[in-house]
């Protein structure tokens, strides 16, 4: 706390009243006396400067936090990229493997609660499942599921 002081025209640090002194002058009935109220506007200001400074400590880590999640995200993409030919080899070799999608779908505790007779005799069709994620990964992903000719 900085106070002008009348002597030399210069800002002095200004320490609130002790601690014992603005018990003491809580203590005395009736108005609210200088020492009380001092004690009370010393307090208060310091609460109040200390939350700005929260607050701007606050806005601090946010920035760093978007900062960290922009950096995350270009780094989330370039990792996609360079898993591309990877997801290709993979797909290309489960193309190998009769029935695998069908065999997947039906022996995933989840997605085997969820299909009915007449999707798993469709999932016999299914040759090929690509996932893309948007450019924004925050956007998501897309599923695409190929399949062979059938009377579904």
């Amino acid at each position: 706390m900085f106070i002008n002081s009348h002597t030399d025209g210069k800002k002095k640090r200004i320490s609130p009243p002790p601690p014992s002194l603005c018990k003491a002058a809580a203590m005395i009935p009736g108005k609210r006396n200088g020492a009380a109220a001092a004690c009370s506007s010393a307090g208060e200001k310091e609460q109040q400067e200390a939350i700005e400074h929260i607050d701007e400590v606050q806005n601090e880590i946010d920035r760093l936090n978007e900062q960290a999640s922009e950096e995350i995200l270009k780094v989330e993409q370039k990792y996609n990229k360079l898993r591309q030919p990877y997801f290709q080899k993979r797909s290309e070799l489960i193309a190998k493997i009769p029935n695998f999608w069908v065999t997947t779908f039906v022996n995933h505790p989840q997605v085997s609660a969820l299909l009915g007779e007449e999707d798993e005799e469709a999932l016999h069709y299914l040759t090929r499942v690509e996932v893309t994620e948007f450019e924004d990964i925050k956007s998501g992903y897309r599923i695409d599921f190929y399949f062979d000719e059938n009377p579904y």
